[in-house]
């Protein structure tokens, strides 16, 4: 994403994207569903969610598949360079520096540079309606 790294919850799972069902009422940066592994999973347009400029799905693309404790979404980037695993006490937060981080739990050093830390139920709440909860509420 724009040369940003970011890491959410629990990653399950990193593919190249395919193509999108449209879903009638989704929220602002929700763009459909897709299917992974037999199971409806909501796609979360990380441009649209931090106001980059939109561009379309291009087969390069990724999808990362997250978990949260209330839902599994799959997270459209540019491209997805790796999973990190880190321990709580490596998080140097970030609400020490600046009070208006709202989802940005902290940041992570590593080698290659920093990584930011995003609560993902938080940074998804902006705009979050119901649909985003039930992918077929609304279809039919």
């Amino acid at each position: 994403m724009c040369g940003g790294r970011f890491t959410g919850d629990d990653t399950m799972l990193r593919l190249f994207a395919v193509a999108v069902t449209a879903v009638p009422d989704a929220p602002p940066f929700g763009c459909g569903v897709i299917n992974v592994q037999g199971k409806i999973v909501h796609v979360i347009d990380v441009r649209k969610r931090f106001r980059l400029p939109e561009r379309a799905l291009a087969p390069a693309d990724h999808f990362i598949i997250v978990c949260t404790p209330r839902r599994t979404l799959a997270l459209w980037v540019d491209a997805a360079q790796g999973v990190v695993d880190y321990e709580d006490e490596a998080v140097n937060p970030l609400r020490a520096l600046s009070p208006e981080a709202d989802s940005q739990v902290g940041v992570i050093k590593l080698l290659s540079g920093l990584v930011l830390v995003q609560d993902l139920e938080q940074c998804l709440a902006a705009g979050d309606t119901p649909t985003l909860g039930n992918p077929m509420v609304g279809a039919g």
